[in-house]
Order: C-alpha cells, then structure tokens, then sequence
C-alpha cells in the first residue's frame, strides 16, 4: 500500500497534461491515519504510464528514423570513368545542415564530364547502416532535397541482382537557389535503354546512387540532403 499524507497530492497526470482536475472530494478513505490509493488516482497513475509509454516510443522512433538515414558521409563513395579510360573528375563536400528545424547530412558532388570515354559519367553512391538498409528494402520510395546548378541527374537504387550496372532509375533537376524536396516512388523508376531488363524488387536494394547524365560537361555542381527511404 502506497502511504500518501491526508492532503491530496499534485496529480501526477495533471502535472505532465495539465488537464486534470484538482479536485478530489470523496476520493480518498481514511484508514488508521493512512491514506489510501482510491480508483480514480490509479486510473491517473494507469493514463500517466501509458503517456510516457507513448512519449518512450516517440523518442525510440525518433532514433530509429535517424538511423534509417544515409547520414554518415563515410558512406558516401564516389566513381568516375577511370576505369573505362577516361578522363571525368568527381569531389565531395559533407555537411551538416538544417532543414526543418532538424540537423541533417548534405553532400555536395562537383566535378567535370569528359568524352574520352564515349559514355562519361561521374556520380557517388550512399550506403547506410544496416538499419538504413533494412529500411530502403521495406520502403516503397527514397526522398531527398537537392539544388545545384539547374542540371538533369539520375538517382538510382541499386539492386543486388543487376550485374550490368543497369539499376532502376530516375531523372530529377537539381535547380539553382533554394532547395527543394524530391520524392521518389519506386513505381516511378525505370531501367535504360541498355542493359539486360530485370523486374524490380526493393528486397533486393542494396544502395542508393547518383549520376550525371551526358558528355561532355564543363563543370556540374549539386548537392543532396536528408537523404532517406519513405514508406
């Protein structure tokens, strides 16, 4: 038994809510100078314990959600045509930036496109922690903000049963000044011209990737943030 003095304590659940009445007339019983725990206050007790049982699942989810993001740059590779003779470029920039009021990773790719190779390319690709990938094979889209220098690229999801490297995609523009947010459904990817045709499966999802399109180019710049699978 839970010893309270005669005077009725604060309302546990009205001090985290401030939606319950203070009053308390003809719920308590006096027993040999005990108080004693009437129905209505553990009724309280039971919605305070539910209360922060939800705010404990709210948090949780809070760090599950940043878990499920491509937010460490160490994970972010970059790729070029070096490999097939030519002469394209590609750096990388990371930061932490604010969008929404919350603290999120922004990786700027510039670089040039060459036409030594006669399909130059240039493009980085985000891995994740397993749970980010846990995540992208459950999701049913990716979602991003970009902005840059007005240009076309391809944001693709890499699967595991593409040899070829010709993973379904999706063209966005990254536009000059203010980002914006582009979101994905993966209904919407679709694999080029080239390359041996697979159905698409997000259980297979492995990675997420970008790319320029066409040669050559002089110069490209654009940046994407907040990087993330939706569901």
């Amino acid at each position: 038994m839970l010893n309270f003095s005669r005077e009725k304590p604060p309302s546990p659940a009205a001090f985290f809510f401030n939606n319950f009445s203070s009053s308390t007339k003809n719920l308590t019983t006096e027993t040999n100078h005990e108080t004693l725990v009437t129905l209505t206050f553990l009724e309280e007790l039971m919605i305070l314990k539910k209360s922060l049982l939800v705010v404990l699942a709210v948090v949780l989810s809070t760090g599950v959600l940043f878990a499920q993001s491509f937010s460490n740059s160490d994970k972010w590779s970059l790729f070029d045509d070096k490999g097939d003779n030519g002469s394209s470029t590609i750096a990388k920039k990371s930061e932490m930036v604010t969008i929404e009021g919350a603290e999120v990773l922004a990786v700027t790719l510039s670089g040039t496109v060459t036409s030594k190779c006669p399909y130059g390319y240039a493009g980085a690709t985000a891995d994740g922690e397993p749970a980010t990938i846990a995540a992208l094979k459950e999701a049913t889209g990716i979602t991003f903000y970009t902005n840059g220098d007005g240009k076309k690229y391809r944001v693709r999801v890499e699967t595991s049963d593409v040899k070829d490297y010709n993973y379904y995609g999706f063209v966005f523009t990254a536009p000059e000044g203010k980002p914006v947010k582009v979101t994905v459904p993966f209904s919407k990817l679709t694999q080029e011209s080239w390359g041996a045709k697979k159905k698409f499966n997000a259980a297979n999802a492995s990675k997420v990737s970008f790319q320029t399109i066409g040669q050559p180019i002089p110069s490209f710049e654009f940046t994407i943030a907040d990087l993330k699978p939706v569901k």
